[in-house]
């Protein structure tokens, strides 16, 4: 499929200068790319550390415990 975007000019030297090195196409590069960015978007985020509580009888706070 043929499509059109807009490459701010650095980036697109940058990636056309990729492509010569490593002897393959511009639309290859872009493509990796992109498929990089759907990989890890997909990958499960693991959940961020939270801290267990625990508490004995009416108040009295027994620890703290990080996860």
């Amino acid at each position: 499929m043929k499509t059109t975007i807009d490459i701010h000019d650095e980036l697109f030297r940058q990636v056309r200068e990729r492509a010569d090195e490593t002897g393959t196409t511009f639309r290859a590069l872009v493509e990796e790319g992109l498929r990089c960015v759907l990989d890890r978007t997909n990958e499960p985020r693991s959940a961020p550390p939270f801290e267990l509580r625990v508490f004995t009888g009416f108040g009295g706070d027994s620890g703290t415990y990080r996860a």
